[in-house]
């Protein structure tokens, strides 16, 4: 018999030629004794090992540093109000023309070539001292709409990292079965081919093997690229149901993260309203100017002012905008009154997933462990007849087992990812609120 078969770096797995030459029937039971004795060691190996999930991801780290650099955010922000005294200081220099324009009555009061003036001023109330706790709040509020958004944001990416890690993980395990039942299906074709030559077999059930095989291929080629996988011990992941916390995960829905950006919005518009009112739109701000003129006698003239400037607009917007303000509120209530009924209904929708794949895991172990006691029969049957029994039904056999542990990862495998589309739908980890329970 001939093999050939690569690994292609940038194709991935590609299936090998079996071609088989002078098949004798002495070759054949060898490759299948030799086959026997390697599933044999397989299993009484292989590795049971728990699922996955919990090590897949780990974001503290994140959010350690996200909430390290808003709170230095927050401190600066803050201090910039708090810099901010509402001391202003403007200036002015100019010149007149009127003696060049022969306009100027030439009055020994008013009358001036060039005029330099400064003054200083106190903007109060746009300054750190009008509202001072109610601007300091909005600046948190803010941050921590912005903070919590891009937690959000940075928890989706974490998920979906989870995911696909997970579904690496399962992959690996599933093409290390599905190469050992190759293995198998190699030696199947490699008996067919001789007992079809011998004509002792019918095509239709060679073709059915060369199909079986090819499926699996096709499957292998999709699921994980690697080398040696038949060299590698059988993984097998230990059944169990996965129990949730409904009533506290109905309650983590209510209190998912974009319920927190909302109720961090909606604080952000309540202290909003404190800061509507007219006396905002108002500017008050004293002040007190030196000018200096040049008068056109050509003297230096000095006059100290102490006044105040003030602006007082003759609309009042205040109502309106607070009325604004509520609605905004409301819509905001509204829109989280929608989306937590629709993220109650997604999670059901994932527990149900969840219930039915726990039902088909329970099932798939009892069909295991049926398996395993029927062929554990059998092998003391073969041990008392070395000579007189089914090769091809003995490999058969065991492949059902390899195909049992392909489908139990498979099922665990699919109830890992509807956990995980619980918590990309709500945004937060909900492991705590879960337990495996052996089977």
């Amino acid at each position: 018999m001939a093999i050939y078969g690569q690994m292609d770096n940038h194709n991935g797995y590609r299936p090998k030629m079996l071609v088989y030459k002078n098949l004798k029937n002495k070759d054949v039971l060898k490759h299948f004794n030799e086959r026997f004795n390697e599933l044999e060691h397989l299993f009484n190996n292989a590795k049971v090992i728990m699922s996955p999930y919990a090590a897949a991801r780990d974001i503290s780290n994140y959010n350690t540093i996200l909430d390290s650099l808003y709170k230095v955010k927050n401190n600066q922000d803050v201090k910039s109000l708090l810099l901010n005294n509402g001391l202003e200081v403007t200036g002015q220099a100019y010149g007149r023309l009127d003696n060049s324009f022969h306009i100027s009555d030439d009055d020994d009061v008013s009358s001036y070539k060039a005029k330099a003036q400064a003054e200083i001023g106190w903007d109060l109330i746009n300054s750190k001292f009008y509202q001072k706790e109610a601007k300091t709040k909005q600046i948190l509020y803010g941050n921590e709409v912005d903070r919590l958004q891009q937690f959000k944001k940075q928890n989706e990416n974490v998920f979906d990292d989870s995911q696909n890690k997970i579904i690496e993980m399962y992959n690996y395990y599933l093409a290390v079965t599905m190469t050992h039942r190759l293995k198998n299906l190699d030696i199947l074709n490699e008996a067919s081919q001789l007992m079809l030559e011998q004509d002792r077999v019918a095509t239709d059930q060679t073709m059915d093997l060369m199909n079986e095989k090819i499926d699996l291929e096709y499957q292998l080629s999709q699921t994980y690229n690697a080398e040696a996988l038949d060299k590698q011990p059988l993984f097998i992941i230990k059944p169990t149901m996965l129990v949730v916390d409904t009533l506290a995960l109905m309650n983590l829905v209510k209190d998912n993260m974009g319920s927190k950006i909302i109720t961090a919005n909606q604080k952000m518009l309540e202290n909003r309203k404190q800061l509507t009112n007219y006396l905002s739109t108002t500017k008050l701000t004293p002040f007190f100017r030196v000018s200096s003129y040049w008068t056109s006698k050509d003297r230096l003239s000095k006059n100290l002012d102490l006044g105040v400037r003030f602006t007082i607009p003759l609309w009042n917007q205040t109502k309106s905008k607070k009325h604004s303000i509520d609605v905004q509120s409301a819509l905001l209530e509204l829109q989280r009154t929608t989306d937590n009924e629709q993220l109650r209904s997604i999670c059901l929708q994932q527990l149900n997933i969840i219930d039915k794949l726990n039902q088909s895991v329970s099932v798939e172990a009892i069909h295991m462990r049926q398996l395993k006691k029927y062929v554990e029969i059998r092998k003391k049957a073969y041990a008392q007849n070395q000579n007189g029994y089914n090769y091809i039904v003995r490999m058969q056999e065991y492949n059902q087992l390899l195909k049992g542990t392909e489908r139990l990862c498979h099922l665990m495998l699919n109830r890992q990812m509807a956990l995980i589309n619980i918590e990309k739908t709500i945004g937060a980890d909900v492991k705590y609120l879960t337990r495996e329970v052996d089977l």
